[in-house]
This record gives C-alpha cells, structure tokens and sequence, in this order.
C-alpha cells in the first residue's frame, strides 16, 4: 500500500494528548505523511473536540497512564462507528479492554522509544490487536514504510514484559543515583575516576532523572506486575549480598555464573555491542580516537 492509499484509508486524524511530547511527536510524524491531524487536549474546547473526533478515522490517545482508560471513556461516545481507536501507552491489557468498548477496529502501540529527530527508523512498536480491521493494518504499513520493526504480542504478556524492560530497568537506575546521595557520593565526584562502563551507567541514568518523574511514577505503580518483578530483585540481591558478606568466593561465582548462563549467547551479542558504544564514548573524549 503505497503513502496516497494509507491517507485516504486513514481519513482525517485526531490526537487526544497533542500538548505532550509523545502527542506532539506523533502530530509531526503523521502530519509528514500528509495527513490531516487535529490536535486535542485538555485545554480544548469541548465542542471543538467533540467536533474534531467525530470527523476523524482514525483517533489516537497519547495521555498519562494513570487518566488513558478515563479518557478514553470519554470519548467512546463521540467516535465515528467505524472509526479506528488507538492508543501508546506503555500499558496494554488495561487500555486495550476499555477501547474494545468501541465499535470500530482497536489498537493498541507501544513505541520502545522516546521522541527523537529520527523518527521511528529501527525502532521497535509493540502491537496489540483489539479488533483487526484495514485501517488498523494500514498505519502499521505506514510505520513499517518508516523503517520501523513491528513487534505483535498479547496485551497481558506485553505489561509482564514491561515489568522487566521499564519497571526493573527504572527501579534500578533510580534507586541506585538515591544510594549514592545517601552514600555521600556526587555524581561529578564519581564520574572523575569513572571507568567507560560506569561513564555510560551514570549517562543513562542521567537520562532518565532529566525528564519528567511522573512517568516513570506511573510505569512502576500502574503496571500490576511490577511488585513480583520486584521480589525477585530483591531476592537475588539478597543471594548476592549474603555471599558477599560471608566472603564466600565460591557463592559469588556460582551466583555470577547462573547469571551469565541465563543470559547464554546474548551475553556474546552484548560484549561486541557495547564495545561499539564505548568506542563512541572515547572517541566523543578525543576527537583523534578513531572508533
């Protein structure tokens, strides 16, 4: 399906969460490819809404986990029948069941990545079929036509996975830069002896403590399996620590070595990756390093 079939199968667009950077992100990507898009949020009048979703094909939530069933209550009644509904949140099972209310064809998106200048070039989407239909098929042409790498999975198995990849991974970095404060340790006090692996660390927890915390509030408290993700950190943490204060050499490479065989060949993948990445890193310290 080439760009001019995918617009008129997609009809005029509505966003619900313009104002944000993911709604402001999704406005210029879809309005790249030609399509009308109306831009809506919680300062917008309501009949300039109403009338805005009811024109629409296709209308696309981008709002804070906590409010997306809310708001997407809200405007079940005002959706065309036959209008596709969607929304990208990094949440599923929840989203999904409230938008299956709608009449028309449903879509859940999850996009692995921020805003970027990029677009979604070697990107992964999660999908999420609601209710199958041409139009739902023909944005995901349209993000495919982009380069990005379209990933299906069941809602509920797609909130478990984020558990790990978003609420593990954030719990982490976050409590690890709060220990170091109460450690006494400032982040510019470490980085002067930093070694490249704990340069890159610090710039990526960096990143995260830079945007906005209610995010990642919502991600470790809205996703239900988070807790469970959670005790099984806190589990091994307690393994490895016991190990470590009984000096037991031999614990600690037995619990290093389980480690490394969960992992299996990835952890291969990993080694060559990363040294690509910290090859940018000396080569950003010296410009005469070639990486």
């Amino acid at each position: 399906m080439n760009i001019e079939n995918t617009r008129k199968m997609l009809g005029e667009v509505t966003i619900v969460g313009s104002a944000g950077r993911m709604g402001q992100w999704f406005t210029r990507l879809l309005r790249s490819a030609g399509l009308t898009v109306f831009e809506v949020d919680k300062d917008t009048a309501l009949q300039e809404r109403s009338d805005f979703i009811a024109r629409s094909g296709m209308v696309l939530v981008s709002v804070p986990i906590a409010v997306t069933c809310l708001v997407i209550k809200e405007i079940l009644p005002l959706l065309p029948t036959n209008a596709l509904l969607v929304d990208i949140t990094s949440l599923k099972e929840k989203p999904l069941a409230a938008m299956m209310l709608h009449t028309g064809e449903v879509l859940g998106l999850h996009p692995m990545c921020a805003p970027n200048d990029q677009g979604l070039l070697n990107q992964p989407i999660v999908t999420c079929i609601g209710r199958d239909g041409e139009r739902g098929r023909a944005l995901c042409h349209l993000f495919e036509s982009w380069g990005a790498r379209l990933v299906t999975l069941d809602p509920a198995k797609h909130d478990q996975l984020m558990a790990v990849v978003q609420g593990l991974n954030h719990f982490n970095s976050i409590a690890f830069a709060h220990a170091l404060g109460s450690i006494g340790i400032s982040a510019e006090e470490s980085m002067a002896v930093a070694s490249p692996v704990y340069k890159l660390r610090m710039q990526l927890m960096g990143r995260i403590l830079a945007q906005d915390p209610s995010l990642y509030v919502d991600i470790e408290i809205e996703n239900p399996y988070v807790p469970a993700v959670l005790d099984h950190f806190q589990a091994s943490l307690s393994i490895f620590r016991d190990a470590i204060e009984r000096r037991s050499v031999e614990d600690c490479l037995e619990f290093f070595n389980q480690a490394a065989q969960h992992f299996g060949p990835y952890r291969h993948v990993a080694l060559k990756e990363s040294d690509k990445v910290l090859s940018g890193l000396f080569a950003a310290a010296d410009p005469n390093v070639v990486s």
